[in-house]
């Protein structure tokens, strides 16, 4: 994907987890601060060029690969080595399967937590979704589609309309969030 297409999703993804008052990483200083990220693809130095990207593949499920999750002394989130975002190519008619996994990029991680990290297995979704770090990049993803995908998605108006006040609530109420991510996956939504 080219840079201003990168730069674009990361400042909406940003944005939106501002709005939503969700820890960005304070390893990420954007895309023209400097670069905590890349530190052994770039020669074991910092302040090389950002190695972000996001790719298209043929299929499979969207995804996220980083060469290595390290500390950085004085920091309280992890950094990341050669961070890619990998979407198959059926999910990008709809953008919001990019924006969760930048959410994943920005948002606050250490090294411990991501060892402790639940993947989905098509049997523990409550238990998946329910981790922090699955909740904001849920409700990230939720609050893009409202903002910016509904009228994609045909729903009828009435689920339009419920779904509408229940991301509004979920901006003052962030306990609400997982009742509206089951919500959004029972009704088609995500």
């Amino acid at each position: 994907m080219n840079e201003s297409k990168k730069i674009e999703f990361l400042n909406i993804v940003e944005s939106l987890m501002m709005e939503s008052k969700i820890e960005i990483r304070d390893t990420w200083k954007g895309w023209s601060g400097f670069n905590y990220d890349d530190f052994y693809t770039n020669g074991n130095s910092y302040g090389g060029p950002k190695l972000f990207d996001i790719i298209i593949k043929k299929n499979g499920r969207s995804d996220i690969r980083a060469n290595k999750v390290y500390t950085i002394p004085g920091f309280k989130s992890a950094a990341y080595d050669d961070y890619k975002v990998r979407i198959p190519k059926r999910l990008l008619a709809l953008k919001h399967p990019i924006i969760h996994e930048i959410v994943h990029f920005l948002q606050h991680n250490t090294v411990e937590l991501d060892k402790n990290y639940i993947d989905f297995d098509e049997t523990n979704y409550k238990e998946y979704v329910s981790q922090r770090a699955e909740l904001e990049a849920h409700f990230i993803q939720i609050l893009y589609i409202e903002k910016f995908e509904l009228e994609k998605l045909n729903l009828k108006k009435e689920v339009e309309k419920e779904f509408i006040l229940k991301v509004k609530n979920c901006l003052e109420n962030s306990k609400s969030r997982l009742g509206l991510i089951l919500y959004s996956k029972s009704m088609g939504i995500i």
